[in-house]
């Protein structure tokens, strides 16, 4: 999550509206998780529904900065692991703080899993930068961009489920590959942009996501509607709509340009972006426990707690930020 020295506009673009997308994603989770058939269900549904682009979008922007011509040196290794450390160590001590059993075991298995749920992602990322020593992407052509596409949807765990077609024999397991996967595409897509090759128009990839995200959110009903509680397989970052929304937001990202007036306030989540998404879950966890919770209309709770949780955030992600001058951690 770490900008560049040579960072492009659209690359902060992509990498800030990744970051906002994760908070409200969590902001909506909770909700979106307990099925109830509700307004309130419905709509947190739909707000998750077209959040779930937001992992996708940090693998391609890796993807895009070590799966080509510069590959993650051991200054990058180092903060991914620092990172991970620093932010695992502050969820071990609060969860001490708040009276939870933290022994060496505990700290122990934060080498293999994570402290808090969302710092898993730091686990597959970690991979992936390893993999990119020895990986270099050759070629920016459509055709690799479409046999990069046509693995991460034919090979898909999640594809029979949407077809009601039978693929078990086409499904590659493990969740790694589906994120290497993700790491190509945003390497491909990102050069193809560098170097002004044709990409699809704005149109296309917003309807593209619209169309997938709206897809995610309707099979998400009615299968938990069928099923009589929340069924999520449609929600995996594996899904092949999960997989279409992304990519049509990556390129539709990629060829934004942005308002001036919204410049500074992307280029700022951007530049925080590691420790925002570090330190999220603390307001976060202190939001589901309030009061808060209560409030009926799903809109207003979700939007309640996306600004509440950001405004904590984004001065904290700055001091920190301020404090760590050398970026080990932010």
């Amino acid at each position: 999550m770490n900008r560049p020295a040579d960072h492009l506009e659209w690359l902060d673009t992509i990498r800030a509206v990744a970051c906002l997308l994760v908070i409200l994603l969590h902001s909506a989770s909770p909700l979106a998780g307990s099925f109830e058939l509700s307004d309130r269900w419905v709509w947190a549904n739909i707000v998750d529904s077209f959040s779930r682009a937001c992992v996708p979008l940090f693998f391609m922007i890796s993807g895009f900065l070590f799966f080509r011509a510069r590959a993650p040196r051991g200054r990058n290794l180092g903060r991914l692991l620092a990172a991970l450390t620093f932010y695992s160590a502050i969820y071990l001590a609060v969860k001490a703080a708040s009276g939870g059993n933290i022994g060496l075991l505990e700290v122990a298995s934060v080498a293999t899993s994570p402290a808090h749920f969302h710092l898993w992602f730091f686990y597959p990322q970690l991979a992936i930068y390893l993999i990119a020593i020895f990986i270099t992407i050759r070629t920016s052509s459509a055709t690799a961009l479409v046999c990069a596409c046509a693995a991460l949807l034919l090979f898909n765990p999640s594809l029979g489920s949407l077809t009601g077609i039978d693929t078990s024999s086409l499904r590659v397991g493990g969740d790694l590959l589906y994120y290497l996967l993700y790491a190509i595409i945003g390497a491909i897509l990102g050069e193809r942009s560098l170097e002004g090759e044709k990409m699809p128009g704005r149109a296309a990839c917003l309807t593209a996501f619209l169309l997938s995200s709206g897809a995610i959110a309707v099979m998400t009903h009615l299968a938990s509607s069928a099923a009589g509680s929340f069924v999520g397989d449609f929600y995996s970052y594996r899904s092949p709509l999960v997989a279409i929304s992304s990519i049509a937001l990556f390129c539709l990202l990629s060829k934004a340009s942005m308002p001036s007036r919204l410049r500074a306030p992307i280029s700022t989540v951007a530049r925080y972006s590691l420790p925002i998404y570090g330190l999220h879950a603390l307001p976060l966890e202190l939001i589901r426990r309030s009061p808060l919770m209560q409030i009926e209309n799903s809109i207003l709770l979700i939007a309640a707690t996306f600004l509440l949780v950001l405004a904590f955030t984004l001065p904290l992600a700055a001091g920190l930020k301020r404090m760590d001058r050398r970026s080990w951690v932010t």
